[in-house]
Order: structure tokens, then C-alpha cells, then sequence
């Protein structure tokens, strides 16, 4: 449902009379809306029912000559003190006053000119009566998350337990309390026992960011159904994972090494079957203590291990790309929230770049390695501006990545020059926003939230146990997936990063020429199997494929396949 921004204000108004709606069957109130407004407090349903329409606008004739006209409608809406506004005279200011930004919409207003509820957009009959019986009983999203944030616990029979909450929305706050820092501000100052907070959002017309924003606050997790999705699989996934909670009030700590530039910054709570992944960087090495303390059954729980923290790890350098993937998510979520600021877009750029990460500001530096790679020279500057509006239907590869904490920005992107078509080595780009907007609505703020919070669902562990969770073309999505990991246009391997250049991978930072002195190697011939002898490392490198161009030790290596005889 479209958002409606409630802005009252202070000054009454008088002498707003009713736009000319003919009677049509209704009591239509034809004097000024301080004077309706003082008649609500007379009539059964106690409120003013302000119809906001526009001359001329086929779905405010078909509220109005349609389902305002049906009989059961009109005995509905009979205890309210009916009023129209039209979008234009002397009752414009009313539309103003209250924010309306489409029509038609209906608003309910107290006599204290408090907007308490409201329906937006053109609704037929039944599905203006369901809203109706609704606002009726009193059902309104914000106020019955507050009631429930504010629910008195049972009697303690000695057994602890985690007080939790489970928000299923399927739109906008349009009604009473609307402003989504009022709404955090709201849950926060009524919520006495650090309650858990569990949000399931149904459809695109939900306000993505401020159930972001809740459940981080709330220390909880947040997953979203789309009209393609089971809604049955994820409800029944969340309740396994809440009735399994294994450490709650989590903390990690490094004792004697200084470390920084941790992801997440705040860690939720553990449930049983899941991984929490923390990455970071230190300063240091040697043998050093982790502890890793908690609340389990409602005892404080400390557990420590004895970890070697090396100077340098070759065999680890995967680590770094999974740091980097953390902390790109993390300024990604910073530009979705506060706007493209230099200093963030710089960092992110310094680290894709480094990492081989494809980002929605970083995808034509990306090509233009490539091209450079190829001996090409780009005919244009980087214009992240200009790239983000001429992206369209290109998929950055944000939200990639397989299981549930290898999530955050993934390795699709653009087709660089050169390389072919989705059958071909480029390869189907992974799913993802093409560009960040920071929109707060719709399927590009949820492509958006999965992408900078890398985390997407409620399954527990990293793989969905059942084919029934996944639902019929989750086989062929999951095929797709791994074809488009394979190749994709950035590859990693041995802590390197590999550009597709034409028919083959280069190692990103070789030099413009390399094809002048590169030795040619034949895949899989005598001087291939040598390369592997004298240094077994390099067999991640060259599982790559047959053409693969690379750095060994001072020289550099070009695998070809090996010539027809």
C-alpha cells in the first residue's frame, strides 16, 4: 500500500467545504471541516470519513460511482460523518494538510483531526468492505506491535525463556503512527525485557527499511515472501529456528591481539543448526584466547579456545575475499541509508577493486579492467552516476553468493568486451539490485536489503533441508546459480582475482601487454603437469579452465588448450 505521510498541523481549518460530489445515496456533509469534525464526536463510529478524489480520474469515478454507490457500502460507512475533499479549491489544503499523495484515497480522522486509519487507491466492493470491518474492530499494525512489545510475561515457573515477537506485514504503516523514526523510537521505549523481534514481510508494498531497522534493534532477523514464494515453508522455517535458541546475548572477544574492522558489529542470537560467521582484521600473532560468551537457559555461558592468530597464512587466503565481502555489504547498507557520500564510495571502490567484488559502483571498472586486459583503451571516464542510470536490466551480482552467510555482494556483473553470452564463458549473471537507490518500498528495496545485510532467510545452517522449502524451480534456480558462479566474469582462485578478457581469464594488475612475453603453456600437456609439480598451489588456478593467463613467480603463464593434430 503506498505510503501515506500523516503531517498534522497545529492551525484549525475553517471554511474547507466539501468538493461537489453529487448525493448519490449517501449523506455527503457539506459544511467546513472543523464543523464535521465536531460532529464526529456525536456520531456512532466517531470519526470523519474524508474522501480525497480528483475531477476527471477514472479511479476515483469507480470509487465513487462504484463502490461508494453499493448499498452494503453505504450502510457501512453510515455511523461515520462523510466529507469529500477534491484535489483542487478550497478543500486542496486538506489533502495537504494530511499528506495525501494519491487518489483516491480515504481518510479516518478523529475529532482531534488525528488521522487513525486510511485506505489508499481505488478498491472494489468487497475488498473496501474487508478494510472496512478492519478499521471497525480497531486492527491497526503499529498500535498491535506496540501491544504486543508491551504484553505482560506469564508467571514464572522457574523455566527461562527468550520473550519473542513475530511481525508479519504485508504493507506501509498508513494509519496513526507513521513516521518510521517515531516507530523505532516507539518499540524501543516500550520494550522493558529486551524482546526479539521476527519479521515476515509479504508482497513489495512493505516499508523494507524500517523493518531492517527493527529487527536489528530487536536483535532478531527479518526474511520476505514474494507472490513466487510458499509463504507455508518460510512461517514453518521460522518456527524451527525459534524453538531451538542456543546461546542468546551473544559476544566474541579476542584476549592479548588488537582487532579491527570487525563485520557484523553486532552479533544476534544463536539458534540451533546455525553458523555465525565474524570476520576481521588483527594486528599480531601467536597463540591468543577467544571467548565466546553468552545466556544459555538462563545462565551465563563462557566458552574459550586456544587460537593460533599466524603472521602470514597462504592456505587461508580465502579468508581475506570473505572479510571483504562483509565489509563491502556493510558500506553498501551505509550508501543504501545515508546517500552516496565520497568517503564511503571511495572505500567501497578501493576494496571491490582489490577483492574482484562487482558492486553497483564498481561493475564498469570492472569492464574497463577487462578491455585495458585486452589491450583496449575505455573511450569514457567512470561516471558512477552516470553508469547507475544506464544500468537498467544489467544484474550486479549483489545478493550472490551460495548459503545463508556467504551472502552480500556476489561475483555476477556486466558481460565485460569480448566475453560471450549467457552459453558462453560470461555466463548468467547472479541475482541482485543493478543499482542501490536506497528505496524504502518494492522488489528493488528488498533486492536491495538482502544484498547489504547478506543474510536473505530464516533456514537454519547454510542449505534448505527439503526440496519442498524450495519449491518446483528451485532445481533449475540452483543450476542456474552454479553455472553463473562458474562463469562468471570475475573468478578467484589461490587469493587471486581473474578478469574475463576476450576467450580468456588474466590475473587482475598484469600489465596491458602481457601476450608480448607470456610463456604458452598447452593445458594438461608435460610443461602444465610441471607447473603443478613444482608448485602444487597452483592447481585452484588452473581448475579455472583451459585458458587461463597468470603470474608464476617472475614470469607469466598463458594456458591454451592444446592445438588440433
Amino acid at each position: 500500500m503506498p505510503f501515506l505521510r500523516s503531517c498534522l498541523l497545529a492551525a484549525a481549518l475553517s471554511g474547507a467545504l466539501l468538493g461537489a460530489l453529487p448525493a448519490q445515496g449517501l449523506t455527503w456533509w457539506q459544511k467546513s471541516f472543523d464543523e464535521a469534525l465536531a460532529a464526529a464526536k456525536d456520531a456512532k463510529g466517531g470519526m470523519v470519513l474524508l474522501y480525497c478524489w480528483r475531477k476527471d480520474d477514472g479511479y476515483c469515478s469507480s470509487m465513487f460511482g462504484g463502490t461508494f454507490a453499493d448499498a452494503k457500502v453505504q450502510a457501512a460507512v453510515a455511523d461515520y460523518v462523510c466529507m469529500g475533499a477534491e484535489d483542487a479549491g478550497a478543500t486542496k489544503v486538506l489533502l495537504e494538510k494530511y499528506g495525501v499523495q494519491k487518489v483516491p484515497t480515504v481518510l479516518f480522522v478523529d475529532p482531534a483531526g488525528k488521522v487513525v486509519d486510511v485506505v489508499v487507491g481505488y478498491l472494489p466492493v468487497q475488498d473496501f468492505l474487508v478494510e472496512l470491518q478492519r478499521i471497525a474492530k480497531g486492527e491497526k499494525t503499529i498500535a498491535a506491535l506496540e501491544q504486543a512489545f508491551a504484553v505482560t510475561p506469564p508467571a514464572a515457573d522457574g523455566t527461562p525463556y527468550l520473550p519473542q515477537i513475530v511481525f508479519v506485514t504485508d504493507g506501509e504503516p498508513t494509519m496513526g503512527l507513521t513516521n518510521p523514526q517515531q516507530i523505532l523510537e516507539l518499540t524501543k521505549r516500550v520494550d522493558g525485557r529486551a524482546m526479539r523481534l521476527f519479521a515476515l514481510g509479504v508482497g513489495d508494498d512493505i516499508d523494507v527499511r524500517l523493518i531492517d531497522d527493527l529487527v536489528l534493534q530487536h536483535r532478531g532477523a527479518r526474511d520476505f515472501v514474494d507472490s513466487r514464494e510458499k509463504i507455508e515453508a518460510k512461517v514453518g522455517a521460522l518456527c524451527q529456528k525459534l524453538a531451538q535458541p542456543a546461546l542468546t546475548d551473544v559476544t566474541v572477544r579476542c584476549d592479548g591481539i588488537d582487532v579491527f574492522d570487525v563485520q557484523p558489529t553486532r552479533t544476534r542470537d544463536l539458534f540451533c543448526g546455525e553458523q555465525m560467521q565474524i570476520t576481521g582484521r588483527y594486528r599480531g600473532d601467536g597463540k591468543k584466547r577467544v571467548v565466546v560468551q553468552g545466556t544459555q537457559d538462563g545462565k551465563v555461558r563462557e566458552y574459550a579456545f586456544e587460537v593460533e592468530f599466524p603472521a602470514v597464512a597462504p592456505e587461508r587466503e580465502f579468508v581475506q575475499t570473505l572479510w571483504a565481502r562483509q565489509q563491502v555489504a556493510a558500506l553498501l547498507d551505509g550508501i543504501r541509508r545515508n546517500g552516496q557520500k565520497p568517503e564511503l564510495l571511495g572505500e567501497l571502490r578501493k576494496l571491490a577493486t582489490r577483492y574482484g567484488i562487482v558492486t553497483p559502483f564498481t561493475s564498469q571498472l570492472i569492464v574497463e579492467e577487462g578491455m585495458r586486459l585486452q589491450g583496449q583503451v575505455p573511450t569514457t571516464a567512470f561516471d558512477s552516476n552516470r553508469w547507475n542510470e544506464s544500468a537498467g536490466g544489467v544484474r550486479d551480482g549483489l545478493g550472490g553468493g551460495a548459503g545463508r552467510w556467504a551472502g552480500g555482494p556476489g561475483t555476477g556483473g556486466p558481460v565485460p568486451p569480448g566475453a560471450r553470452t549467457a552459453t558462453g564463458p560470461a555466463g548468467p549473471a547472479s541475482p541482485g539490485p543493478a543499482r542501490v537507490t536506497g528505496a524504502r518500498a518494492g522488489s528493488q528495496a528488498v533486492a536491495e536489503s538482502k544484498a547489504a545485510t547478506g543474510s536473505d532467510d530464516f533456514y537454519l545452517g547454510a542449505v534448505r533441508r527439503f526440496a519442498g522449502d524450495r519449491g518446483a524451480a528451485a532445481p533449475a534456480a540452483e543450476a542456474a546459480t552454479a553455472d553463473a558462479q562458474k562463469n562468471a566474469p570475475v573468478r578467484r582462485a589461490a587469493g587471486r582475482v581473474f578478469l574475463q578478457a576476450g576467450e580468456n581469464l588474466v590475473e587482475q594488475e598484469l600489465p596491458a601487454d602481457w601476450s608480448k612475453t607470456a610463456v604458452v603453456v598447452e593445458a594438461f600437456g608435460d610443461a602444465y603437469f610441471a607447473l603443478l609439480a613444482a608448485d602444487p598451489k597452483l592447481r585452484d588456478v588452473l581448475a579455472l579452465g583451459d585458458r587461463i593467463v597468470f603470474r608464476d613467480g617472475t614470469r607469466i603463464v598463458h594456458v591454451q588448450p592444446a592445438k588440433a593434430k
